[in-house]
């Protein structure tokens, strides 16, 4: 649950980059700081999706070892 919870708080946060990024790029005439911010949230977004996707593939590590001890039998 504890990893549910973080990928929610992580795709939560990469809205809200995409709403801001969406209003720079509709802005005719940005200042300089706009850029410098725009760059700052493209990089928090590289690291979101990096984070994002190494949760996932140990979420699915976990899933699966989790199958294979439930299918496991054990000796009669």
């Amino acid at each position: 649950m504890k990893i549910l919870n973080l990928m929610q708080t992580l795709c939560s946060e990469l809205r809200a980059i995409e709403f801001w990024n969406t209003a720079y790029r509709h802005n005719q005439t940005p200042q300089k700081y706009e850029g410098v911010a725009f760059r700052a949230r493209e990089e928090r977004r590289k690291e979101i999706i990096r984070k994002l996707a190494a949760l996932g593939s140990q979420t699915l590590a976990s899933q699966k070892k989790t199958r294979r001890s439930r299918s496991y039998i054990g000796p009669i």
